[in-house]
Formats: C-alpha cells, sequence, structure tokens
C-alpha cells in the first residue's frame, strides 16, 4: 500500500523523500544531491508529504468502507438466522 502511493507521487518528491527518510539527509543535503535550488527541495518535500498523506488516508477511509459493509453483512445474516431459528421453533 505504502509503496502503491509512493508510485503515486511525482519522481521528484519520490527521491526527496527517500533521501530524508530513508538516507537521513536534511532537505539542504538532498537538494544539493538532486542538483536543485533549496526552496524547490523544500516545496517537493512538503507536497510530497502531502500527497502521500492523502493517499494512505484515501485508503484507510475505503478499509473502514469496506469493514463497516463486512459488519452490516453479518448483522443482517445473524437477523435473518435469528429469524429461520424462531420460525422453526413454531412449526
Amino acid at each position: 500500500i505504502f509503496r502503491k502511493a509512493l508510485n503515486e507521487l511525482s519522481p521528484q518528491q519520490r527521491q526527496i523523500l527517500h533521501l530524508v527518510f530513508y538516507q537521513a539527509c536534511s532537505i539542504k543535503e538532498s537538494a544539493e544531491v538532486m542538483g536543485i535550488q533549496l526552496g524547490t527541495a523544500r516545496t517537493h518535500y512538503e507536497r510530497g508529504k502531502s500527497r502521500l498523506r492523502q493517499l494512505l488516508d484515501k485508503h484507510e477511509l475505503l478499509k473502514q468502507k469496506l469493514l463497516w459493509k463486512r459488519q452490516i453483512h453479518l448483522i443482517r445474516s445473524y437477523r435473518n438466522c435469528i429469524k429461520s431459528n424462531v420460525l422453526m421453533k413454531k412449526m
């Protein structure tokens, strides 16, 4: 999931997040490695973090929605089972 979300970022955003989080570089050091201005590096970093958070939140919401649907299905199945048992006892 995380890797899929990372792949949706621009190459520059992916690279700077990799340098900062996995290579323990500062944003300034990352800018030097990437050969870009510090301000541009900060922009890629902030936008990348924001987009990544957005993508992961979206996935979490979808996951919650699926869990709710499953719970509703289980409740309905349970109710039907109870109704069936009640009808069987009346016979």
